[in-house]
C-alpha cells in the first residue's frame, strides 16, 4: 500500500505532466489519474484495459478538458461496434497491437519456426 506522501507525489507530478504513458501493472494506477491531467495533457494506454476510467476520459475530450489520448488496451476487448469510445475527438484507438513491431514478428516466426522444426524432427 502507499503512503500517503506517495501518493501526493504522483498526484503533483500528473498535475503537471505534459503526457503521461501508463505501462504498468494495474495494481499501481487509479481511475482518478485522468481527471489530474493538465488541460493539453496526452494519455497514452498501452498497459492494461480498466487502469482508466473510459467514460471520465471520452467525457473529457469531448468537453475539450484533455490534449488527446491513445489506447491500445480496453475494459472491454474486443471493443464493441457500438463503443462509448467511438466517435469521441482527440481520442485514437488501436486494436490491441502496440507490441506488435517488426521485430517482434521476426523474433516469433523464428522461434515458431525452431519448434516446428524440432517437433518434426522428433517424429
Amino acid at each position: 500500500m502507499r503512503r500517503k506522501s506517495e501518493t501526493n507525489k504522483f498526484g503533483n507530478r500528473v498535475n503537471t505532466a505534459k503526457g503521461v504513458y501508463l505501462r504498468i501493472a494495474a495494481t499501481l494506477a487509479h481511475q482518478q489519474t485522468v481527471g489530474l491531467l493538465k488541460r493539453d495533457a496526452v494519455l497514452i494506454n498501452t498497459a492494461r484495459g480498466g487502469l482508466i476510467d473510459e467514460h471520465a476520459l471520452a467525457a473529457m475530450l469531448r468537453q475539450g478538458k484533455l490534449g488527446g489520448a491513445a489506447l491500445d488496451v480496453f475494459e472491454q476487448e474486443p471493443l464493441p461496434k457500438n463503443s462509448h469510445l467511438a466517435q469521441v475527438p482527440g481520442l485514437l484507438l488501436t486494436p490491441h497491437i502496440a507490441g506488435v513491431t517488426l521485430e517482434s514478428n521476426e523474433r516469433v516466426s523464428t522461434m515458431i519456426a525452431r519448434e516446428v522444426s524440432e517437433a518434426l524432427l522428433k517424429s
